[in-house]
């Protein structure tokens, strides 16, 4: 039992150390690059959001419904549909598109799920979620907003 006892803190402390080297510190507002469209917006942390969501003016399903026109920023791009999930707002619940994206912020990138949505009433364009969050940044709001900006893109 003893023996037990000393080895659980050493795993932890070793599991600790090694995830805390790998982590990036993010402020409650973020300058995010999404590479595949080259897109830089100002995205809010939010570690309440599953997935991160983009604000978009309108998305089009391709005649197939395997790919996806939108309109962000009064620009067109196209991209594979990833999947159709059910979100829960304010408002109730709605159903969104998603597609995975390659997402940066400071010197991380990460290639996740982004939900389309209508966000025109918003602050900030895309909100950046734990799907992107998780095992890559830890979140202090006293940071302040876009702590990483002088190591974007």
């Amino acid at each position: 039992m003893i023996r037990r006892c000393l080895v659980c803190p050493l795993f932890l402390f070793s599991l600790l150390s090694v995830g805390c080297r790998t982590l990036i510190t993010v402020g409650p507002v973020e300058t995010v690059l999404l590479e595949d469209f080259n897109i830089v917006t100002e995205a809010r942390i939010d570690t309440g959001a599953e997935l991160c969501s983009l604000g978009v003016d309108s998305v089009i399903p391709s005649a197939d419904g395997n790919a996806l026109f939108f309109v962000h920023d009064g620009k067109r791009y196209c991209c594979s549909r990833a999947r159709t999930v059910t979100v829960r707002t304010v408002n109730g619940t709605v159903s969104r598109p998603t597609v995975e994206l390659t997402t940066r912020i400071g010197n991380r990138k990460k290639r996740c799920e982004w939900t389309l949505a209508d966000r025109s009433g918003m602050q900030y364009a895309a909100l950046v979620g734990r799907n992107w969050l998780s095992g890559t940044a830890l979140v202090d709001v006293s940071a302040g907003e876009r702590p990483n900006e002088k190591e974007n893109f």
